[in-house]
């Protein structure tokens, strides 16, 4: 349950800021979470395609 409340937050701040592009670090920061837990959840994102990442600079695109 808290698992799924975490992706929810780092999710959200991709919708609440569609026009920006985001490092991990930053999405951490933002949303509280650690870095590892972000990253873990960013992967699953890509992964469900709901988000996409740019490999060249390491940035998450809204």
């Amino acid at each position: 349950m808290l698992e799924k409340y975490s992706r929810y937050r780092i999710l959200r701040e991709f919708f609440v800021y569609p026009t920006t592009f985001f490092f991990m670090r930053q999405i951490s920061r933002n949303t509280r979470i650690s870095q590892p837990s972000v990253l873990h959840h960013l992967k699953a994102l890509v992964k469900a395609e709901l988000i996409t990442r740019d490999e060249e600079k390491g940035l998450y695109p809204s």
